[in-house]
């Protein structure tokens, strides 16, 4: 169950997080648990593509350079990644 429980945040849908609460029968508390990570995971997400579309911006408009753009850009691949691993 421990095993089952750890890979469901992976999961990106919270739809699919949900439906896999109800079939496992988890307690109420600990689906909402699992319902919020996943939600904060997609919100994270939102947040990490309007920064990166806000990078590509400044780029095109030369506030940039095209240095510190693939450095900011790198750091906002590298956090991600730590979101598909967690």
């Amino acid at each position: 169950m421990a095993f089952v429980l750890g890979s469901v945040p992976a999961s990106a849908a919270p739809a699919a997080v949900t439906a896999l609460g109800r079939r496992l029968a988890l307690p109420p508390r600990v689906q909402v648990l699992v319902q919020a990570e996943s939600r904060f995971n997609d919100a994270t997400r939102l947040v990490l593509r309007v920064e990166a579309a806000e990078l590509q911006r400044l780029y095109e408009e030369h506030d940039i350079s095209d240095t510190t753009r693939r450095r900011l850009q790198r750091s906002l691949d590298l956090e991600d990644a730590r979101l598909a691993d967690a």
